[in-house]
C-alpha cells in the first residue's frame, strides 16, 4: 500500500489517498488501483485507464500475459481478466455473490474468495477449462452454529495483504493465524 502526498505514477498528488501498486513477475507491467480506478503501465509508457469500481487486489498471470481483478457493481464484485497488452476485459464468473482477492497459481489456476455458499471460502478456477472447485469450508454452509459465530471447522478468508500461492499450496493469514490449503 502507498500513502503519500507526492505525485503518483497515475497523475496528480495523492493527498493521503491510499493506492495500491502491483507489478507483474517479470516487472514489465504495473497495475495501480486508486480510488477504485485501475490503471496499467508498461515500462516507461504513460499509465492507461482500464476500469472503475475495481477492488485493490490485482493478480498478474505468472507469464505476464494477463491480469485478473475484481470489479464491483451494484454492491457485488465479479472477477474480470484482461489479456495484455491490449485485450478487452472479460468477466470470468457471474455468480450471484461477490468474488474477490484473486491470486494466480503456478499451474494456470486462480484462487479467489467467494461467498456463493453463504460462507466466505477459497475457490479455485482453472483458467483453461473454466472448472471451479471449493477449497475451504466445504459442506459447512448448513452446519449448526451459535448465533453470531461461524460453524466449527470454518477457515476464515485471507486478509487483503497475505494471500499467496506457491508449489506447496495456498497460504494466507486471518484471525491472527497462518493458514494453508493444498488444492
Amino acid at each position: 500500500m502507498l500513502a503519500c502526498d507526492a505525485p503518483s505514477a497515475v497523475g496528480g498528488p495523492m493527498h493521503a489517498v491510499v493506492a495500491r501498486r502491483t507489478r507483474s513477475e517479470a516487472g514489465e507491467w504495473q497495475a495501480f488501483v486508486r480510488d477504485g480506478s485501475l490503471h496499467l503501465q508498461a515500462g516507461d509508457e504513460p499509465p492507461v485507464f482500464v476500469s472503475d469500481g475495481v477492488l485493490p487486489e490485482v493478480s498478474f498471470a505468472p507469464d505476464g500475459t494477463s491480469l485478473v481483478y475484481a470489479r464491483e457493481e451494484r454492491g457485488q464484485s465479479d472477477l474480470w481478466r484482461l489479456a495484455l497488452p491490449d485485450g478487452e476485459p472479460e468477466r470470468l464468473l457471474a455468480w450471484p455473490s461477490s468474488e474477490d482477492r484473486p491470486a494466480h497459481g503456478p499451474d494456470g489456476e486462480l484462487v479467489f474468495v467467494s461467498g456463493v455458499t453463504g460462507l466466505a471460502a477459497l475457490w479455485s478456477l482453472d483458467l483453461a477449462t473454466g472448472a471451479t472447485r471449493q477449497l475451504t469450508n466445504v459442506g459447512l454452509e448448513h452446519a449448526p452454529r451459535a448465533p453470531g459465530r461461524p460453524p466449527r471447522g470454518f477457515e476464515p478468508p485471507p486478509d487483503a495483504e497475505t494471500l499467496r500461492w506457491d508449489d506447496d499450496g495456498v497460504h494466507w493469514v486471518a484471525d491472527l493465524r497462518a493458514w494453508t490449503v493444498v488444492p
